[in-house]
């Protein structure tokens, strides 16, 4: 008797080491009520991949998602994949103020700033858009070495393929256009920037300029320049079609700007969207989404689209522009600012510059000041 006891205390004992040594992943959502339909797909196909030896953690952010969205998302919940829905009120009330919104932007897009303050438990974690299709182990973009970069990041599809946007991250962003990345699908370093304090940062750009092609990611990108580990695009693909990319590659489709198929047909990767969704509660909202959209609704996104390359045209050529402002003070000081280890004042008259001190509020211990060529 008491060597079956023993024998079952051992087995017990070795479950429990199992489950202590399986790998961690943290993912972490962003949504509202109105995008909550396209988590529970996005939810579906990842779980559909997941590696039996790892143990993963989904953390929604969110600010009022309703009961039967929850309970849809939650039913997918297993042994090695949690769940939890973490409300963000409070800490979007801070910076509500001076959040700017187009089109079909909401203040979800903001939400995932707030992630490394928010989960001081995980050293690193995988930050997802809503409207996505994962089509192999997510764990395998989560183990990819940061190292001392800030981030990992997929190159953006449309500035590369858009002259008008390239043009836009290079002379108001000061990224160069194959450089800039979707902040869409990141692979996150917490450590470094809790470290760094980056929502202080992020919130000091956003009080100081109105980025209004892509709010949040332009702001990302203009903290984060230099910081970035490239992944490989399969891992953040949107439906554009690119020559010089293999589609066997692909592992994530991203259905960004109005490439979706829930709104119109024909849209590349589909075939994956349309798989996923009609295994879920929210199938038919999805085909009654489709059903709905008229050649008026086809007409008003182009308009959009023009509408949007004349706003960045106009951005671009802005002399007080976010990258003009930052290089007629790194001329006026004598060395670089960099953004992502100093908390600057841009609003200081240029001929008050040699007194640094009223434009350099914090600089980190981190930060190397360089001087700059003239």
């Amino acid at each position: 008797m008491k060597s079956i006891k023993n024998k079952i205390k051992n087995q017990i004992s070795m479950v429990k080491l199992r489950e202590a040594s399986k790998n961690i992943v943290p993912i972490v959502f962003a949504t509202d009520d109105n995008y909550a339909p396209f988590l529970v797909i996005a939810i579906h196909s990842m779980a559909q991949h997941l590696n039996k030896n790892n143990t993963y953690k989904v953390y929604v952010l969110q600010v009022n998602i309703s009961e039967k969205h929850k309970e849809m998302i939650n039913k997918y919940a297993t042994d090695n994949l949690t769940i939890e829905f973490v409300d963000i009120t409070k800490n979007l009330e801070a910076i509500s103020k001076k959040l700017y919104l187009r089109d079909y932007y909401t203040n979800a897009i903001y939400y995932r700033v707030f992630i490394p303050n928010l989960f001081p438990q995980f050293n690193k974690a995988i930050y997802l858009d809503c409207d996505i299709v994962i089509l192999d182990d997510i764990a395998k973009l989560y183990n990819h070495k940061l190292k001392d970069k800030v981030i990992g990041a997929i190159e953006e599809d449309v500035m590369a393929v858009m002259p008008t946007f390239g043009e836009y991250a290079e002379k108001m962003v000061g990224v160069n256009r194959y450089k800039y990345f979707n902040s869409g699908v990141m692979v996150m370093n917490l450590d470094k920037l809790r470290k760094n304090q980056t929502e202080d940062k992020f919130i000091n750009l956003l009080s100081q300029f109105r980025f209004i092609i892509a709010p949040d990611q332009d702001l990302f990108n203009a903290l984060f320049k230099g910081k970035v580990l490239y992944i490989h695009r399969g891992w953040n693909k949107c439906p554009l079609k690119q020559n010089d990319f293999d589609d066997s590659t692909l592992k994530l489709a991203h259905y960004k700007m109005a490439l979706k198929p829930w709104i119109r047909k024909g849209v590349l990767y589909e075939e994956h969207f349309w798989k996923y969704a009609k295994d879920t509660e929210v199938y038919n909202v999805m085909l009654n989404m489709l059903s709905k959209t008229t050649d008026e609704d086809y007409k008003k996104d182009a308009v959009s689209l023009e509408n949007l390359k004349a706003q960045a045209k106009k951005d671009s050529y802005d002399q007080n522009n976010y990258y003009n402002t930052l290089k007629k003070h790194q001329i006026a000081l004598g060395r670089e600012i960099d953004p992502f280890y100093e908390v600057y004042d841009f609003s200081v008259p240029l001929e008050n510059m040699e007194d640094e001190e009223k434009c350099a509020l914090n600089i980190s211990i981190e930060e190397e000041i360089k001087p700059i060529s003239v």
